[in-house]
């Protein structure tokens, strides 16, 4: 049993992964804009369904500590208030000067700032609470 909950949960985190690459690089490079926005919306709802998905299977086996998702809350809040400010100074760099990004979208190099502060966060309230 245990053995089935960690694949179906390493399945699932391989399957978010697939939907984030397809959401930011995968919608950047796409030839066609169709494509791209197909490759967008599909990247952006396997990542929620998946996600519910998994969260359900932790649910499920009724080992879920609440200690950890008021950590992972925290962790995720944290994550999108640094993404907002990113945004918010990219904007503002982007108007000022003659800053660009290479091959990528500006908002595709910023979705990676999340995903940094996410781990981070998470370990700091994991020693803290």
């Amino acid at each position: 049993m245990a053995e089935t909950y960690s694949r179906k949960l390493s399945a699932g985190i391989g399957l978010m992964i697939a939907g984030v690459i397809a959401l930011t690089v995968g919608a950047d490079v796409a030839p066609d804009p169709k494509i791209s926005t197909a490759l967008a919306i599909g990247g952006g709802l396997l990542i929620t369904l998946v996600g519910i998905w998994s969260f359900r299977l932790a649910e499920r086996r009724n080992d879920y500590d609440e200690r950890y998702l008021k950590i992972g809350l925290r962790g995720t809040a944290v994550s999108l208030w640094v993404f907002f400010w990113a945004v918010a100074v990219w904007t503002t760099l982007e108007r000022s000067t003659d800053l660009t990004t290479p091959v990528l979208e500006p908002l595709t190099w910023l979705m990676i700032v999340p995903f940094l502060v996410l781990p981070s966060t998470i370990w700091y309230y994991g020693r803290v609470m």
